[in-house]
């Protein structure tokens, strides 16, 4: 077992290669899904593990506590079907550096290695005296000082009372349009009544039905103009797949109604902003099924806390990503919905965050580790990190995003207490 604190991290290092290393074969089949979750558990291991240097002779208490719980996270991540797995694995010389040998275990037995690990570092390794760090932070920018407020989007965020919520704000139309608005969203809201009834008196797809019935909520709830635009081209694409199930009459009122909502949206300059921004962002089917695999396994880490995070976050996250049928041919307005919806969701949090390291740069680094840790904690932190970490690299493309990258290597290195 390991006894110095560079061995310690060339042995976890070790171990997250070749979990990494046996994902990528192709002869690993697991749902993606699976595969992406798994790869992101690892990624946030290796991100604590390496924004540290290798030499260092000691951990501090906020590494061990980060790595403590990313462990945790990774092995319930391992299901039944691949916990018996084996996996084969490098074994080390007494430096941590040499390849001498290999072996075999099962995935589970090898992710608990890692815990033995962890769990195998001396308390003499472990820096508790202040008097040993400088706060990082005063040769870096703050962190508020990178984080921008959030943006034009379907979606905004909020931290109330340490619970992260979704924000709403009325849909607003110029003074010279209000009455025009006022009089084609009441029209727009019979109208979506009587086709929803047709529908329910209809043997359509209840997720069609689903759809319909979302668009109207949103209309009816006179907020959030952009969510109502984006729902609205999604259920007309869902429109055109179920038309054939559906009576020819109603079919042509359900045109009707997805093309009046579009005209009524296009009276709000919010949405005519939006819809600027989004024309000149260029993203692949790839970069956005990429997105829209992080906001889905975002949303399903969140429905694990009810406490900490309102359970409309993971719907709506839920919502917007499912606006994107087709990746490879959705609209830049639904693709960039997703995409300003995760940017904004970065934004809260890493802001949230900025308000423990900010106020403490004058602090010794042990007490900035434990109100730090406490941000980390409350503000999930550690659990965007990964993700956010891997979609900066992508939407380094898309215009005003080059911030994400940069609070990114910056929240690295105060939670990591690089040196």
């Amino acid at each position: 077992m390991p006894f110095t604190a560079s061995q310690v991290r060339a042995e976890l290092h070790a171990l997250v290669r070749t979990f990494r290393a046996d994902l990528d074969r192709r002869s690993f089949e697991i749902p993606l899904q699976q595969k992406m979750r798994l790869s992101a558990a690892l990624d946030k291991i290796r991100t604590i593990i390496r924004n540290r240097s290798t030499r260092s002779s000691y951990f501090t208490e906020l590494e061990i506590d980060l790595l403590d719980i990313e462990i945790d996270s990774f092995i319930a991540l391992i299901e039944p079907d691949i916990g018996g797995r084996l996996i084969e694995r490098d074994i080390l010389d007494v430096e941590g550096r040499t390849v001498v040998g290999h072996e075999q275990h099962s995935w589970l037995t090898l992710a608990e290695q890692m815990k033995v690990v962890l769990e195998s570092i001396p308390n003499e390794l472990i820096e508790q005296d202040e008097q040993k760090f400088e706060f990082i932070q005063g040769n870096l920018p703050l962190l508020s000082d990178v984080v921008p407020n959030q943006k034009v989007s379907p979606v905004h965020f909020d931290i109330k009372n340490e619970r992260l919520v979704l924000t709403h704000h009325r849909a607003e139309a110029s003074i010279e349009d209000s009455q025009n608005v006022f009089q084609a969203r009441s029209m727009l809201i019979q109208s979506g009544r009587k086709i929803i009834e047709e529908l329910q008196r209809s043997n359509c797809d209840r997720r069609f039905l689903d759809d319909v019935v979302a668009v109207q909520e949103q209309l009816e709830s006179a907020q959030d103009i952009i969510r109502l635009g984006i729902l609205n081209i999604a259920c007309e694409e869902q429109r055109k797949e179920f038309e054939p199930e559906l009576p020819g009459l109603l079919v042509g009122k359900l045109r009707a109604q997805c093309a009046n909502i579009a005209m009524y949206v296009a009276q709000f300059p919010e949405w005519l902003r939006y819809a600027e921004n989004a024309s000149e962002v260029e993203l692949s089917a790839e970069d956005i099924q990429y997105s829209q695999q992080a906001a889905n396994e975002i949303a399903a880490q969140f429905e694990a806390i009810p406490a900490k995070v309102d359970p409309e976050v993971p719907r709506t996250l839920r919502a917007i990503s499912e606006a994107v049928s087709d990746p490879a041919t959705a609209t830049k307005r639904v693709s960039f919905a997703l995409v300003r919806t995760l940017e904004n969701l970065f934004i809260r949090i890493f802001a949230h965050v900025s308000k423990f390291t900010d106020e403490f740069t004058s602090q010794s680094l042990a007490k900035v580790a434990k109100v730090a840790s406490s941000a980390v904690s409350i503000s999930f932190g550690t659990l965007i990190l990964g993700y956010a970490t891997n979609l900066a690299a992508i939407y380094e493309k898309v215009p005003g995003m080059a911030w994400l990258k940069t609070a990114v290597d910056l929240f690295k290195k105060i939670v990591a207490s690089s040196s």
